[in-house]
């Protein structure tokens, strides 16, 4: 791959937080997560407010041929914030589908890596490989 050319990328994730806990229904001491969305030298950073509200992080990055991850991540790492799930993935406004699920999710407490996890029950750091130009894994997304 030519690591000299440059790609905009444009990386879209929606999420929805979830600060239910089932044994104790709703939890107040719980705090709100704040998540942060990354790519290259772009990110894009919300803090939930509200059961089940969902959010649409949107990141573009100037990126070099080659792979790159697509990073969620919280930006505390106290074990008593909300749950957030990840609901779709999107590239250069493409969805992404099933190959969402080819991530990793490393938690922060015990730095344990789980594969193909799209809730995040405690904080870590979600991440999905990307192949930048785009047009190389998949033809039809980020036509130029």
């Amino acid at each position: 791959m030519d690591k000299r050319n440059k790609y905009d990328t444009t990386v879209s994730v929606i999420a929805r937080v979830d600060m239910q806990d089932e044994m104790q229904n709703f939890v107040s001491r719980k705090s709100w997560p704040s998540v942060r969305l990354r790519l290259g030298d772009g990110s894009m950073e919300h803090r939930f407010s509200r059961h089940g509200e969902e959010h649409r992080f949107t990141v573009n990055a100037c990126l070099t041929g080659g792979e790159h991850d697509v990073v969620l991540e919280f930006t505390e790492k106290d074990v008593h914030q909300g749950a957030v799930e990840i609901l779709s993935l999107t590239v250069q406004g493409c969805p992404i589908g099933l190959p969402i699920y080819q991530c990793r999710y490393t938690t922060y407490e015990k730095g344990e890596t789980l594969h193909s996890h799209l809730y995040l029950g405690i904080p870590g750091e979600w991440r999905w490989t990307l192949q930048v130009p785009v047009q190389v894994w998949r033809p039809e997304v980020g036509i130029q």
